[in-house]
């Protein structure tokens, strides 16, 4: 069996699809693939693949906000005993380090990874509220 691999952070970008005249809007309609696309070339240009892994994800629940990223340091490893359904009820220590980044474009991307991952300080210019 092949270990799993232990990323340091996870990237989610909302996927999110709609109609394009649904008022609510969508990630996915705002340009969430190049978002995402963009973030994998970011993270291979800088040799961060070993840290960091980039996923799409389902609706992160703050559609007015254009495309929107949700960054995580993991954590999960030491509970990797637990059954899911736990892990999922104590995502917030699993995942304590979280940051919400809304209206991302692809030019938003380089300065976010420079400063997020290899600063290790988070952008502050793009975040947004998390809700609870």
């Amino acid at each position: 069996m092949k270990p799993s691999r232990s990323f340091q952070y996870r990237v989610f970008v909302c996927n999110k699809r709609r109609n394009p005249n649904n008022p609510e809007g969508s990630c996915q309609n705002c340009g969430s693939l190049k978002v995402y696309q963009a973030f994998q070339d970011q993270i291979h240009k800088f040799d961060l693949q070993h840290l960091v892994e980039v996923r799409t994800s389902g609706c992160l629940d703050r559609c007015e906000a254009g495309v929107v990223v949700l960054i995580c340091q993991t954590h999960h490893e030491k509970f990797s005993w637990l059954p899911k359904k736990v892990r999922i009820k104590l995502r917030n220590i699993l995942f304590p380090n979280k940051c919400l980044y809304g209206n991302i474009n692809v030019d938003d991307v380089p300065r976010i990874v420079h400063s997020h991952f290899l600063k290790r300080k988070p952008l502050k210019q793009y975040q947004i509220k998390q809700l609870v």
